[in-house]
Order: structure tokens, then C-alpha cells, then sequence
């Protein structure tokens, strides 16, 4: 994708959030999104299908830093300003992801916001489990425990289903707490699950 391609998509995800922030999904028209972002129709058809479209590759512009095309979390901090300099993320530590997700969203803020503020916070939230919440388990899961004696798909889906729960409070509570203390909050409910075992010397 050129630079001008790339201008434009930006000024409509931009004016979408914008619109999301005012009215509900359900009322916000095409028409609305392209006079906002001041492009043609035609235009905007080139990028987007239909609006639900937009809405899916939103969600992957909010992500796609973090989630990398072969499917690993993002751990590069030094790119993101409300980190601060001497953040250092725990790459080992399934905490450190976490908090490196969280300050992803502190830097996207009002878009994050305006999401779930809005009739589309359920699939935004559903978007949010299906995408990026496997990495984060799959790295909790190896990090030298044992297993309660549950099915391991239950153990993905109800860490998927926590953290979703996590950020929606975390964001819904105007994020008061920092990345890192709303980390060791999900570490501290979720690692009892699992019981830490010792690597023979």
C-alpha cells in the first residue's frame, strides 16, 4: 500500500472513530463516514466493502502492531511513547505482554473508547478474544506449570474470557491503574489455577 492509500485509510478509521464517539454503529451511514473523512465514494468502496467491513480492519489496525503476521505478541516497547523509558518488557513473563497490550490501547485511547462505548463493543470484545488472547494463553501455559486436571481448551478459552474481562474494566474504569499493576491484578487471579512445577537440574 502507497502513502496516499495508506493517508486515506487513516482519515477514515479516523472519521469512523470520530462518528463512533457521537451515534451508535447502527445509525452511522457510509455517507456520514465518507463526507467526515472528505473522500469519494468511490474511493472509500475501494478500501471497504460495507461498513461492518471497516469496522473488522479497524479492530486490525488496533492490533496489528502487537499481533505480527506469524502469529507472535509484539514485545518491541521502545516504539510507544506512553511506555516509560526505562519499561522493559518481560518477554518471558506472559505479565509483560500483557502489559505491553495495555499500553498499545493507552496509546490508541480514544479509539479503544469509542469502541466500547459503542453497540460494536461486542464484537470489538469478541475480536479482541478470538485474535490475541491464544497468544498471550499459549505463553502462560508454558511457562513451567502443571495443569489443574481440566480439559486444556477450557483452561484457553476461560484465560481468553478473563482478560477480555480485564481490559473492559480496566478501560470502562478510565485506566486509572498502570499496565503493569493491572497485569500482576490478572497474574495474581489467574496463575493460582496453575501450579508452578521445577525443572529438573
Amino acid at each position: 500500500m502507497d502513502r496516499r492509500q495508506q493517508k486515506t485509510r487513516t482519515a477514515i478509521f479516523r472519521a469512523f472513530t470520530d462518528l463512533l464517539t457521537r451515534k451508535s454503529y447502527a445509525r452511522i451511514t457510509v455517507s456520514e463516514i465518507i463526507a467526515a473523512a472528505d473522500v469519494g465514494r468511490s474511493t472509500f468502496y475501494s478500501h471497504f466493502e460495507t461498513k461492518d467491513a471497516l469496522l473488522e480492519e479497524l479492530c486490525r489496525d488496533l492490533f496489528g502492531h502487537i499481533i505480527r503476521s506469524e502469529g507472535q505478541i509484539c514485545t518491541e516497547a521502545a516504539e510507544y511513547t506512553p511506555e516509560p523509558p526505562d519499561y522493559e518488557p518481560v518477554t518471558d513473563d506472559y505479565r509483560g505482554l500483557i502489559a505491553h497490550l495495555l499500553y498499545h490501547i493507552t496509546n490508541r485511547r480514544e479509539a479503544f473508547l469509542s469502541l466500547l462505548r459503542s453497540d460494536s463493543q461486542l464484537f470489538f470484545l469478541h475480536y479482541l478474544q478470538e485474535h490475541l488472547s491464544p497468544r498471550l494463553v499459549e505463553t502462560w501455559l508454558s511457562e513451567g506449570r502443571r495443569a489443574p486436571d481440566v480439559p486444556p481448551d477450557y483452561l484457553r478459552h476461560h484465560f481468553a474470557a478473563a482478560l477480555v474481562a480485564t481490559i473492559q474494566w480496566w478501560i470502562g474504569g478510565g485506566m486509572e491503574q498502570t499496565p503493569e499493576v493491572v497485569a500482576d491484578y490478572f497474574a495474581a487471579v489467574m496463575n493460582p489455577l496453575l501450579q508452578y512445577t521445577r525443572t529438573e537440574e
